[in-house]
């Protein structure tokens, strides 16, 4: 059972009330729906700002650990090749071109 009274939507069997926003045709009721609307364009907005500044900053996240990946690789392989230099130089070879220390 519901009943509106001064712009008010009364709840009769829980006892809330909530404000019925532009349910009035004055002047106020019109205004306050209008804020509303902007309210909710203005958050809308700012969420939206927020998810592509999350998006863009995952992307530059992303960016910046690949190039920190191959430069580590490049530093592992360039290590590795220095110790497989240094290994070869005390190393011998056998009939096999097989590597023995």
């Amino acid at each position: 059972a519901r009943r509106e009274e001064e712009g008010c939507v009364i709840a009769a069997n829980s006892g809330t009330t909530k404000k019925a926003i532009g349910t009035s045709r004055s002047p106020r009721g019109y205004a306050e729906r209008i804020q509303w609307e902007s309210v909710t364009a203005a958050r809308s907005t700012r969420e939206e700002f927020s998810i592509q500044w999350r998006r863009e900053f995952a992307r530059r996240q992303n960016a910046s650990d690949m190039v920190l990946m191959r430069l580590h690789y490049f530093q592992l392989e360039r290590i590795y090749s220095e110790a497989k230099a240094q290994v070869m130089a005390l190393s011998t070879y056998d009939e096999y071109n097989c590597l023995t220390l």
